[in-house]
């Protein structure tokens, strides 16, 4: 993975600035969502709680996205146009898994949370929903991917209002149609504002569920383009929602969690655009699904996510 400037840039996302909010804003100011992966978004806006300290992994990057930016080499830039879509092997698989997740700011101290991810098949189109439970309210997404090729069709989002800060919604639901996005953002005052993006291209669905359907094994790698809604919600106007990831996969590794050990393919994931994101998530070999992610984000810095009973 490529080494991080001095903020980091997450996200799990995580897709408007989602992440944003989570390591840098304390639970009553952050407008998040549970980070799926960090580019890969599992992000949210944040409603955990807040404590000092911090792990040896956490600190150990912690220190080397702190690095002088002058030092720091980024990987080379992909030209979006020349971005397609990976080519899936297996199908989703139905379920519910849970997870937990630590937050490592870069100011100092921590932040958990969790939640949980369910899969459904609806006829001809996947059903995935995450939701989470803060103390201030729930957060859910949902999102509608295409059989076959795991094509993100809709996606909706569902934050709870947060007081003294009516500029962030408290829904968003969107369309996607070749290669554009349409649809609504609601207010706590009721207000609507429509939403119309050029996405540059076709979009493969948040990297959190999906990476397991590709055909893992070592050396495999693609890029793939997703919305971060996430880092949308935070900033409308923001350049940065649409996101060229670079995958690949550096070998197998048999990973311990507290939901239980598993034989699973070790995948980095790396900003293709020349963003400072990266993480590494293990996919279950036989469940698809990641057991394992750590990452480092711009904005909510340095999160660990581990699957759990």
């Amino acid at each position: 993975m490529t080494r991080t400037q001095r903020v980091f840039l997450v996200l799990v996302m995580c897709q408007l600035s989602l992440l944003l909010a989570r390591t840098v804003l304390p639970a009553s100011q952050s407008h998040g969502r549970a980070a799926r992966v960090p580019f890969v978004g599992c992000a949210s806006y944040l409603g955990g709680r807040y404590q000092e300290g911090s792990t040896s992994e956490a600190a150990a990057l912690l220190k080397e996205a702190a690095a002088d930016p002058k030092t720091v080499v980024q990987d080379k830039t992909t030209a979006p146009e020349s971005v397609g879509l990976p080519r899936p092997a297996v199908d989703l698989t139905v379920g519910t898994w849970k997870y937990k997740e630590t937050f490592v700011a870069p100011i100092g101290g921590t932040d958990h949370s969790t939640y949980s991810i369910t899969i459904k098949d609806d006829g001809g189109v996947w059903i995935v929903t995450t939701a989470m439970e803060f103390s201030e309210g729930p957060v859910t997404d949902v999102s509608t991917l295409e059989k076959g090729t795991l094509i993100l069709r809709k996606e909706s989002f569902e934050h709870f209002a947060h007081p003294g800060q009516p500029w962030k919604p408290v829904a968003i639901k969107l369309e996607f149609t070749g290669n554009k996005v349409t649809g609504a953002m609601k207010y706590v005052s009721g207000q609507d504002k429509p939403v119309a993006i050029d996405l540059g291209g076709p979009l493969f669905a948040g990297p959190d569920v999906t990476i397991g359907c590709l055909p893992l094994a070592d050396g495999y790698s693609t890029t793939f383009r997703y919305f971060d809604i996430d880092r949308f919600a935070l900033n409308p106007q923001a350049s940065n929602t649409v996101k060229l990831v670079q995958l690949r996969v550096v070998g197998m590794e048999r990973v311990t969690v507290s939901a239980g050990t598993f034989d699973s393919y070790r995948v980095e994931l790396t900003s293709a655009d020349g963003g400072s994101n990266k993480a590494t998530i293990w996919i279950g070999k036989d469940s698809c699904i990641p057991v394992r992610a750590s990452a480092v984000d711009e904005l909510y810095g340095v999160i660990t996510t581990e699957m759990v009973p």
